[in-house]
Order: structure tokens, then sequence, then C-alpha cells
């Protein structure tokens, strides 16, 4: 009876001592899962700030550029023996910039578990800012092929109405870029 409680007992020592290695594995795995996590956070949220900074810096020499547009478009309103697309041209064009989420993209798509709710807000709502411009850009374009010879006020008007619409948003969105620099540093 005796040497049934003391196989008893070493059994359950046996069992003690291969739950206790299972748990300390299980927590020394957990804790290098956190740490892989906190790692690749800082890596991608570093690209998504790279991408940001040189959006930023893309968008604000495209919405500088369309400042004087807009401003050489005003001051040729009433002239009618030039054509949008002659005063468009002479003024520098209109520029299309297409702002990079990449690495937004990759990362709400693999693990956006892993970052903050209002990081995640901000950085969808820039997406979604960078396709409103891109379709205001897209109207702006189309418009202004569409009149490309017209030379009347009202077009010249409706083409400044669709660049007031682009500059907007520009500016717009570099505002939801600085914010987001910010709330990041």
């Amino acid at each position: 009876m005796e040497t049934k409680k003391h196989n008893l007992l070493l059994f359950l020592k046996e069992i003690a001592i291969v739950v206790i290695g299972v748990l300390i594995a299980a927590f020394l795995n957990q804790l290098k899962e956190d740490n892989d996590n906190r790692r690749y956070i800082q890596k991608t949220l570093t690209t998504i700030e790279h991408e940001i900074e040189k959006s930023q810096h893309e968008v604000d020499t495209v919405l500088q550029k369309h400042m004087r547009l807009g401003e050489g478009i005003m001051a040729n309103i009433d002239s009618t023996d030039t054509s949008l697309g002659s005063l468009v041209s002479t003024l520098g064009g209109i520029q299309f910039v297409k702002p990079s989420n990449i690495g937004l993209r990759f990362f709400i798509t693999n693990k956006a578990e892993l970052i903050e709710y209002e990081t995640i807000v901000q950085l969808s709502d820039i997406e979604m800012s960078s396709e409103i411009l891109e379709n205001k850009m897209n109207a702006l374009i189309n418009f202004n092929y569409e009149n490309i010879e017209e030379t009347d006020r009202k077009s010249k008007m409706k083409l400044l109405a669709y660049l007031s619409n682009v500059i907007d948003s520009e500016q717009t969105l570099l505002t939801k870029y600085r914010r987001f620099l910010e709330h990041e540093k």
C-alpha cells in the first residue's frame, strides 16, 4: 500500500513537472509572439509614416501648382481669345498626384487587430480622402478635355469650380496627413 502511495506521488510530481514545463513554454512563446508583434507594428508604422511624408510632400507641391493655376484662370476669366486648353497649358497644366497607401492596405489586411483603433480610423480616413481626391481629379480632367476648345467665361468658371473642389480635397488630405504624423510621434 505504501508503495502505491509512493508511486502515485512520483507520478503526480512528474505530471506537475510536465505541466509546469508546458506552462513555461507557453509563456515564453507568448512573450516571443508579443515581441514579434511589437516589432512588426513598429516597422509597419514607420513604413506608413514614410509613405505619408512622401505623399504629403507630393500633394503639397501639386496643391501649390493648382492654386497658381486657379489664380491664372481668374486673371483670364473674361478673355474670350484663350481656350481652356491653351490657358491650362500656359499656366503649367493640371497636375495629378496619386498618394501611396500600399503600407496601409497591407497592414490593415494582415494584422489590423494589433493596432490601436484610433490609428486604424485615421489611416482609413486618409485612404478614403485619397479616393475622393482621385475622383475629383478625374472629374476635373474629364471636364477640361471635354471643353478644351471653349473660350467663354461660363466654361472657365466651371473649370475653376472643379479645380476648387480638387484644391479643397488636397488641403483636407494634407490636414489628415499632419494629424496622423502628430499622433504617431
